[in-house]
């Protein structure tokens, strides 16, 4: 009798082992899970801005909001823009969590002509996502019509006269302008810009080099001011 009792309490909790185990199976879940994840999160409003259209020469800025939703300091590690004519600006580097930041980056397009995009690589130490892309996309149109765009006046000897050593260029806007042309001058002393009779809203110039500008090659820019 003491016997079969026995093993039916053994029979018993067997099962109650069983029966154990199979709740942990189905109920149970992995430690890793009930531990909530810690760390800096990034999070951005965008990562793309289109700009539109803009005369050449202007200069698009625009701010990019960053803010750490995680619960360490997240670190902007590394911005490197995708080329010299794009910059960018954080005031700190270092976000505390909760708080925002703005990446203030920079277009120039002097030079530029056409359908641009220019990007800003963002690398931070959040533990999702570390690396981001901004971008910039817009138009940069000329406003201006120059001709011709380059003035070339060749070998010119010291004692050349004056007409030998002078070239014109017309400057007209272009019917995404709204302005007209102010003045033209330039940064160097060995030339002088002489205003033209123009006509309607094409305005002429003449462009003269200097007798005492430097023996050599010589190269040099025109500012064009516009009202």
């Amino acid at each position: 009798m003491n016997s079969i009792a026995f093993s039916g309490v053994i029979r018993e909790l067997f099962h109650l082992v069983q029966i154990a185990t199979c709740a942990a199976v189905v109920f149970g879940a992995p430690l890793s899970s009930l531990v909530a994840e810690t760390g800096p999160l990034a999070k951005l409003s965008e990562v793309e801005h289109d700009f539109g259209r803009v005369m050449q020469g202007q200069k698009v800025v625009h701010e990019f909001a960053i803010r750490n939703s995680g619960d360490a300091d997240l670190v902007l590690q590394r911005i490197a823009p995708s080329c010299g004519c794009t910059a960018a600006a954080v005031t700190s580097t270092t976000i505390k969590p909760g708080a925002s930041e703005s990446i203030r980056v920079t277009f120039d397009t002097s030079g530029m002509y056409g359908a641009k995009t220019k990007t800003v690589s963002v690398v931070t130490n959040a533990r999702e996502n570390p690396e981001v892309t901004l971008k910039l996309r817009g138009s940069v149109i000329r406003g201006l019509a120059v001709t011709p765009d380059r003035i070339t006046f060749g070998e010119v000897s010291k004692g050349a006269s004056e007409p030998m050593r002078t070239q014109e260029i017309s400057l007209a806007p272009t019917e995404d302008a709204n302005w007209e042309v102010a003045n033209v001058t330039s940064g160097s002393k060995f030339l002088k810009v002489a205003a033209l009779a123009g006509q309607g809203s094409t305005q002429r110039y003449a462009i003269t080099l200097l007798p005492d500008a430097p023996k050599g090659e010589f190269r040099e820019r025109l500012i064009v001011e516009f009202k």
